[in-house]
């Protein structure tokens, strides 16, 4: 019984807080209910141009990630940076044999090269994955 409850009050936890940022985003309209676009108040997001960036995997996780995106995938650099991606649903993943592959097929020190945009909120988002051969 107590872990039902316990498992109730976390997802009225997590729901109540999803609703809350979602409550609290901003719309984009005016006080009028205009979305400013007309007027140029205000400019639609448009993603800047693709960014490459190479280096090897660290680490993919299991779980997904945000909506309309897959799962989280770390790439050190060459000069042992990490950074963090989240690779969208849609994306394009290339294996070493050059075919069409998924991120499960993907291990730890694989080398990688990747496009990716920068969503609004500075999430790096991959387009497209490719493992590279020989490594």
């Amino acid at each position: 019984m107590t872990r039902q409850l316990s498992a109730f009050f976390i997802i009225a936890f997590i729901a109540s807080s999803s609703f809350a940022q979602e409550a609290s985003a901003p719309s984009g309209l005016d006080d009028v209910g205009n979305s400013g676009l007309l007027s140029g108040n205000i400019t639609p997001f448009v993603p800047e141009d693709t960014i490459t960036f190479a280096g090897r995997v660290n680490y993919i996780s299991s779980a997904l990630v945000m909506n309309g995106a897959s799962r989280q995938i770390n790439i050190i650099d060459d000069e042992g940076l990490e950074t963090i991606f989240v690779v969208a649903r849609d994306a394009t993943i290339i294996g070493k044999d050059g075919t069409a592959t998924v991120l499960n097929w993907i291990s730890r020190n694989d080398k990688v090269t990747l496009e990716y945009i920068v969503d609004t909120h500075g999430v790096k988002i991959v387009k497209s994955l490719k493992v590279l051969a020989g490594w």
